[in-house]
């Protein structure tokens, strides 16, 4: 089984309360199909993110792919430090 596959199986949960979640606040009904969908595109496109940083010699750790109650891909910058975000910042500058 790949790591997508199990992180995947491990979610399973997560995914069947977001919709119990999004049923009750009477959003639109989303498939675990679809939610599987929008949280594979979210992980791509942080696994993206990550490579590009770590390419240009940064990381944040925390960075992850996650999914809405709406079945929209999402991507957490996560947290970092003061200074890896003002390193960031003045590197995008140099470049921009």
């Amino acid at each position: 089984m790949t790591d997508k596959a199990v992180a995947a199986n491990h979610l399973t949960p997560t995914i069947r309360a977001a919709e119990k979640i999004a049923e009750a606040l009477d959003l639109p009904t989303v498939s675990t199909t679809s939610t599987a969908a929008a949280l594979n595109e979210a992980v791509a496109a942080a696994d993206e993110l990550a490579e590009a940083l770590g390419i240009a010699g940064f990381a944040l750790p925390s960075l992850h792919g996650d999914f809405t109650l709406t079945d929209r891909p999402l991507v957490h910058l996560g947290s970092a430090s003061a200074e890896l975000v003002r390193l960031l910042a003045a590197w995008i500058r140099e470049r921009a």
